[in-house]
């Protein structure tokens, strides 16, 4: 459920050029790319419309260091058209953190916008 939060809290941030919001939930390197998007993108963004599916795609544990890989699939909306999208993230923190949150840290698959 974590992973279902973060995800939609992400792509409503990333819809609405929420950088500090983004910056939070990112890694360094995730962010610029997110950034970049951001910056680089015309017209109106796509609306988050929905999360259909989350599911496990893998987990590790090396040097202290948690992974998870979670793929969704959530559906966008703009202006009248609408598309479903399937992102692999990647989802990491230090086991020995005080801070319970994780941060993602690698994307794959579309997206949106």
């Amino acid at each position: 459920s974590g992973a279902k939060n973060a995800y939609q809290l992400i792509s409503m941030a990333y819809e609405k050029a929420d950088r500090a919001a983004l910056k939070s939930l990112l890694s360094a390197e995730v962010f610029a790319a997110f950034d970049a998007a951001i910056t680089a993108r015309t017209g109106t963004p796509p609306v988050f419309a929905g999360l259909k599916e989350a599911r496990l795609a893998g987990a590790s544990l090396q040097d202290g260091e948690a992974e998870i890989t979670m793929a969704f699939t959530a559906d966008f909306t703009g202006g009248d058209t609408a598309r479903t999208v399937t992102d692999v993230w990647t989802f990491g923190r230090r086991v020995d953190a005080a801070d319970p949150n994780w941060t993602l840290v690698a994307t794959g698959g579309d997206l949106p916008g």
